[in-house]
């Protein structure tokens, strides 16, 4: 209309306002459908299978890998969220959650109508620079706050069962390897559709 077009014409270029819109939206949804599985006392999700092989579970990473969206634009922030979330399990080995949770509310913040005016004229760099001296700020802050692991591990215990679902059946296994390893031992998983029960396999070496 405004120049005069009497047909449409399509394009792959997005209006700013719209984009930015939709990229908040899809933020919020996926951090409300993860903000409740969050923390020791978070609930569980039932994750719906079309051959009934539900899910139950309250791992983030789990739910954030079934999410979709028919938006283009949502899914691409969803991509990014995934990677993201990979990056922090690969990293620390849990934390997707919390990771995702954190970058919403921070986002709804910086794009927030009372934020507008002054984010305005803040180049995405220097968010970035703010951003990254916070994170320098934590790092160094952790050590400090961090608790050491006691000789029996009972904090890896509670931190595992938390981990894997609240489940104190696997919370002992990992303890219980810990031990005989010791704290900077390594640990890799695999899964296996037809099992019976847990089992644990010792190798020495790289």
């Amino acid at each position: 209309k405004e120049n005069k077009l009497n047909s449409v014409l399509l394009t792959n270029v997005v209006d700013e306002k719209i984009s930015r819109n939709k990229i908040r939206a899809a933020l919020e949804i996926i951090a409300k459908a993860l903000s409740s599985t969050l923390g020791p006392d978070g609930a569980t999700t039932i994750i719906q299978n079309p051959q009934l092989k539900h899910l139950v579970t309250k791992d983030g990473l789990d739910v954030v890998s079934k999410i979709t969206f028919q938006d283009e634009i949502a899914r691409t922030i969803l991509d990014m969220i995934r990677s993201i979330s990979s990056s922090q399990v690969l990293a620390v080995g849990d934390g997707s959650t919390s990771t995702i949770v954190v970058a919403n509310a921070m986002y709804q913040e910086f794009t927030a109508d009372h934020n507008k005016e002054i984010f305005k004229y803040v180049s995405p760099k220097v968010i970035v620079d703010m951003l990254n001296t916070i994170a320098e700020y934590v790092e160094k802050k952790l050590p400090e706050e961090a608790i050491p692991l006691s000789d029996d591990y009972k904090e890896l215990k509670k931190i595992a069962s938390v981990a894997m679902n609240n489940d104190d059946v696997i919370g002992d296994i990992i303890t219980e390897i810990y031990q005989k390893i010791g704290k900077y031992g390594f640990i890799s998983t695999d899964i296996s559709e037809n099992y019976e029960s847990d089992s644990i396999e010792y190798k020495k070496g790289i």
